[in-house]
């Protein structure tokens, strides 16, 4: 199982102007998401796209502390 650093730290490879302070207020399952998302913007196929899953919300809020 991958932990949350590496996580953190694969996504800033794929999006350096992610701030890791930022990234570390994500779940798990929101960090693998996101990831995968970044992942898949890579993806030389023409054409690749990213679908957002039936059960998250279009638009995230977060409220800073």
């Amino acid at each position: 199982m991958v932990d949350k650093n590496r996580i953190i730290d694969a996504i800033r490879e794929l999006n350096p102007t992610a701030a890791a302070e930022w990234l570390a207020t994500f779940t798990m399952d929101e960090l693998r998401e996101y990831h995968d998302r970044l992942m898949s913007l890579m993806d030389a196929t023409a054409g690749a796209r990213w679908l957002r899953r039936g059960d998250s919300a279009a638009i995230y809020v977060r409220e800073a502390a």
